[in-house]
């Protein structure tokens, strides 16, 4: 079970998979079968709900943002991706590096603006915003198995955020 934004389906997603349910498909799969993992997948989804509900009302500033994007994002993503965010989150328009990498930070290194972002705000206000900011990153990703991994690190990432906002 998963969210999915339906409006634009522009890949603006997250998600944690926590269970699964394989069998054979021989005609005999019973409600029962996976009645609880059902069960379990709502009840996850009223979580996810009252989280996504948090995020939207931490707000947080660029000076924050920098400080996140310069240490955790970028050894859990890499440099390009922390890069990419960080330009994201202040003009709402994707961006590739032009700029030197010595000395630079993923929040100080020159970026040239290039597509906007779907469903991106000018500029990010909270941590919601910076959910689908990530989201959109992941979907970029050319692996589609490399896509799901990258949904599924956002909460894990953006869990330094979060610790100072009581979520």
């Amino acid at each position: 079970m998963s969210w999915f934004r339906l409006v634009c389906s522009n890949g603006l997603t997250i998600g944690v998979t926590r269970s699964y349910v394989r069998r054979r498909h021989l005609g005999d799969l019973r409600l029962e079968d996976v009645g609880l993992v059902l069960t379990s997948g709502l009840k996850e989804a009223e979580t996810e709900q009252r989280n996504f509900e948090c995020w939207r009302k931490a707000e947080i500033g660029l000076n924050q943002l920098a400080s996140w994007v310069d240490k955790d994002l970028r050894e859990g993503w890499g440099f390009k991706a922390a890069a990419r965010t960080f330009h994201i989150a202040r003009l709402g328009s994707d961006g590739e590096i032009f700029g030197q990498y010595k000395g630079s930070t993923p929040s100080t290194i020159a970026m040239q603006k290039t597509k906007r972002v779907p469903g991106a705000p000018q500029q990010c206000h909270n941590l919601f915003d910076l959910s689908q900011i990530l989201a959109w990153l992941a979907k970029e990703r050319r692996d589609v198995q490399e896509q799901l991994e990258w949904r599924e690190q956002i909460p894990d990432l953006m869990a330094p955020l979060l610790n100072g906002k009581g979520a």
